[in-house]
């Protein structure tokens, strides 16, 4: 049975991949990369949060229709409600933000379907 992976390592195989290949497309391509430069386990649940809270890299999101649930799909925190007024000067929910990552759903009908990574600049 294998270990599992330290943070830093993780961080440091998904930094070698994303100089190797500029952008990669899906979050399942993005472990399968990784898991060819570590011998530890993981999953992409946490490939995904240890990505988002590092700030190394730049993460674009794919959105689809769907139900937000209370966290934070990247790295786990609490979503918080973006709120706006109605023409009839009601509160309205115009969004999700979370407090950690600074992920923002600006549609409150909207989930991530697909997650695409590249490498932040001025990162090394």
């Amino acid at each position: 049975m294998s270990r599992r992976c330290g943070d830093g390592e993780l961080l440091e195989a998904c930094q070698r991949v994303l100089e190797r290949h500029r952008e990669v497309a899906s979050l399942r391509m993005l472990r399968e990369l990784v898991k060819g430069e570590v011998e530890c386990s993981f999953s992409s649940r946490r490939l995904l949060r240890v990505l988002a809270l590092s700030g190394r890299a730049s993460i674009r999101v794919s959105m689809r229709r769907g139900r937000h649930g209370s966290a934070c799909p990247l790295c786990g925190g609490e979503l918080t409600p973006l709120r706006a007024l109605d023409l009839y000067m009601r509160h309205t929910v115009a969004g999700f933000r979370c407090s950690e990552c600074g992920y923002r759903a600006l549609r409150a009908d909207r989930v991530p379907a697909r997650y695409s990574f590249s490498l932040r600049q001025g990162v090394r």
